[in-house]
Parts: structure tokens; sequence; C-alpha cells
């Protein structure tokens, strides 16, 4: 703790989640309308967006609230771990996680669809909410390394499998439908 001139003490708690709260909700708010004020505005001489460098500094600057807010959050109310057979799986990791979903949902308008039909490395936001899902994505597998690691035989395998034969079944039927028919180029006398 610090002590001012007038003899008031400031607390330096890293343990409290409110702060990390308050900047997730922030951004939230903020990228309502930051949308809305840069969907038009472009650069004359290129056409790029003027969002560009406001959304690259705010990546560099949120990578890690979420984690680290999910974190504070389940340290906060104890819920640290969650026994999942003989393994722990961080409840701070999954609320991570899942701020990471609702923060990239909505820089694609709250559509899911819109995550697999229109992600773009050209459009700022869209680009920045696929940033988010993809750290979505990582902090989960990082999470659940040990469990995944233990189920790959029994659960990722199978699941190979499967998705090989029925898309080899599918690449057959395809193929047996679409036989091209013959193209005879040049005169028939020429044979």
């Amino acid at each position: 703790s610090m002590i001012n001139e007038n003899g008031y003490e400031y607390s330096m708690d890293n343990s409290n989640p409110v702060m990390g709260c308050i900047f997730i909700l922030g951004w939230i708010i903020w990228m309502g309308y930051f949308v809305k004020l840069f969907e038009h505005k472009k650069y004359k001489s290129t056409g790029r967006s003027k969002a560009w460098p406001l959304i690259l500094g705010c990546l560099i600057f949120y990578t890690f609230i979420p984690i680290r807010t999910g974190l504070l959050i389940s340290d906060w109310f104890g819920f640290e771990d969650i026994g999942f057979g003989e393994f722990d799986v961080s409840v701070g990791i999954i609320i991570g996680c899942l701020i990471n979903i609702i923060m990239g949902l909505q820089m694609f308008n709250w559509e899911p669809e819109n995550v697999v039909v229109k992600p773009s490395l050209t459009n700022p936001g869209t680009f920045m909410g696929s940033v988010f899902l993809i750290m979505a994505f990582f902090t989960f597998i990082g999470g659940m390394i040990d469990l995944l690691e233990e189920l790959a035989g029994y659960l990722f395998l199978p699941i190979g499998l499967l998705v090989l034969i029925f898309g080899t079944k599918k690449l057959i039927e395809k193929g047996e439908i679409n036989t091209p028919n013959s193209v005879i180029v040049g005169e028939l006398s020429e044979e």
C-alpha cells in the first residue's frame, strides 16, 4: 500500500476482479458505439479503414485481460478448480474463455453464423472478433490439455476415423455422379 502527503492510504490489491470487469464492460459498451462511428470512415488515398490503429492498440491492451479477469473472478468467489474424474479443470480458464467468446461474438454483431461466413482480414471489426475467438480456443485448449491428452485415444481417434470414412465415401459418391462427357475436338474424319 502507498500513503500520499495527506495521509490517505492507497491499496494496490491485484486480487480484485473489479478493474478487469470494468475494462471488459467498458470494451463492450465502447465497441457498440465505436463500430457505428467508424463503420464507413476510410482514408481517401488508400481506402483503408480509419479504425485500424485504434483496434490494434485495443488488441494489444486486451490480450490477456479476459483470462486474468476470469482467473480473478474464480479466485474471488472461491471456485478455483472443478474435479472432473481424475482431472481438475480451472474455473477461471472457463470464465476467461467465455469472456473472450462474448467479446468476439460482439464484433460479429452477436450472430454466430457470421463467424464462419464473414471472417475478414481487411475488416477491422471482424478481424478483431476472429482474434478474440482464436484466443478463446487456445485458452480452452490450454486449460483442458490434461483432460484432452487422456481422451485423445478414446475420443479423437474414433472421430478422426469417422470423418475419414464419411469424407472418403462422399468423395467417391461425388466422383461417380459427375462423370464428364467426352468432348471431341476437331473433325471426326481426322481420327
